[in-house]
This record gives C-alpha cells, structure tokens and sequence, in this order.
C-alpha cells in the first residue's frame, strides 16, 4: 500500500508539477488547495505525510499547522513546510510549531522535494511540548 500525502499548495502550476513527481515516487496525493480545505480534507484522511505551503487563501500554514498537531488523530503525522517564506524568525515558527522540517521551494528540485518526503514520512515528529 502506497504512502499517503496531503499536498496543500495554492498555486496549482506547481502544485501540478510536484505531483506528477510524487506520484511517480509512489505517493498517493491529495490536493488542497487553501487552509479551510486543509482541514476538510483532514477530517475524511490520516495521511502519513502533510506537504504544507504557508501562503494560503483563508487559514495560513502556521494556523492549519497548529490544527494538526492540535488534533489526536493527526497530532504525529509528519509535516513539511514547504514554502518560498524565507527568514529565521518563519523557520524557528515552524519548526516550533511542530514541523519536522522547513524548505525553501525556491531552494530546491522536484527529484529534491522528493528525497525530502521519503527521508521525513516515517520519521517520528518533534517534540514540541517543553514545559
């Protein structure tokens, strides 16, 4: 049984060309395209993997971020941001917020996207509850 992504993009030319690659991984995709669709699409599946740009129409990726570590069911599901929102101060955000790893889109290849989502889809997520 193949590994289940959920890609949430916006921007549907590369949401489109990032697929293609990923399904040719082996990857089940699922598309969606701003936050409120994020989580709709988190109530039907647990993927094994969430593919998160930041800049989306309704809920941004911070918030639908906190969404999913906040949800039991999703709470250790891997997550990926994967953005062109550069700067420190995002990056510690993210990763703060329990995100296993934070790319630059500009930064990197389809093939290199790739590699990413297989080296982080089985890896446990961080511990983000210091107290």
């Amino acid at each position: 049984m193949s590994k289940h992504i959920l890609f949430v993009e916006d921007e549907e030319l590369f949401s489109g060309l990032l697929m293609e690659y990923l399904q040719k991984a082996g990857f089940k995709v699922t598309l969606a395209k701003d936050g409120i669709e994020a989580l709709q699409r988190l109530k039907d599946i647990v993927p094994d993997l969430v593919l998160l740009d930041l800049f989306l129409p309704y809920l941004n990726g911070f918030e639908v971020l906190h969404h999913v570590r906040s949800n039991p069911a999703t709470a250790f599901v891997p997550v990926i941001i994967l953005s062109n929102l550069s700067g420190e101060e995002n990056v510690k955000k993210g990763l703060a917020l329990g995100a296993s790893e934070y790319l630059l889109k500009v930064s990197l290849t389809p093939h290199q996207i790739v590699d990413k989502v297989k080296e982080n889809i089985n890896k446990p997520i961080p511990d983000t509850s210091k107290k």
